[in-house]
């Protein structure tokens, strides 16, 4: 369940992006940029939250 969530969270992120890309197109800058950096904060508690940037020793070596 916790899979799922997380890939649920991934697909919201990355849903924002698309919408301040259409958002961008449309003349709607301010609320394009203001998507693109709560999206990006996002992605960086996301990241932060998985420890994808976390170095995991194997082994002995």
């Amino acid at each position: 369940m916790k899979t799922l969530i997380s890939l649920l969270t991934l697909i919201a992120i990355v849903f924002a992006y698309v919408l301040s890309a259409s958002l961008y197109v449309q003349g709607e800058l301010v609320s394009a940029y203001l998507l693109v950096i709560s999206s990006i904060a996002s992605i960086v508690f996301w990241i932060e939250s998985h420890d994808i940037l976390k170095v995991r020793k194997r082994g002995n070596a």
